[in-house]
């Protein structure tokens, strides 16, 4: 870890700002990643469990909008209004909207 302070003067105003930086491998650099987006999984499912009061799903198999309208066979602005309605429900991730596929396939039924 390496620490960096730098002085910055905006509006007349003496800042002092820290940077850390961390440095990580490639494989320690995947490894964070990977369970970051398994934890926003495992909150997501918590907060949407399947039916029948089943325990939530650990690493559920997710969906981009793009295959969710092939799914439903409806458009992107459809989707986008099925989700402001709340008859979808998704979760963003880095800009990105997420579907549960089993949530999905229950609307099909």
């Amino acid at each position: 870890m390496h620490l960096h302070e730098k002085a910055t003067n905006t509006y007349g105003i003496l800042i002092m700002k820290k940077v850390l930086t961390y440095e990580y491998s490639p494989q320690e650099l995947t490894e964070l990643i990977q369970n970051a987006v398994r934890d926003v999984l495992a909150d997501f499912s918590l907060a949407h469990p399947v039916a029948n009061n089943s325990p939530p799903l650990a690493d559920p198999e997710v969906l981009s909008s793009k295959e969710v309208c092939a799914m439903l066979g409806i458009s992107a602005p459809t989707l986008i209004k099925y989700r402001k309605e709340g008859k979808i429900s998704g979760k963003r991730i880095g800009g990105k909207i997420f579907y549960i596929k089993s949530n999905i396939e229950k609307l099909l039924k």
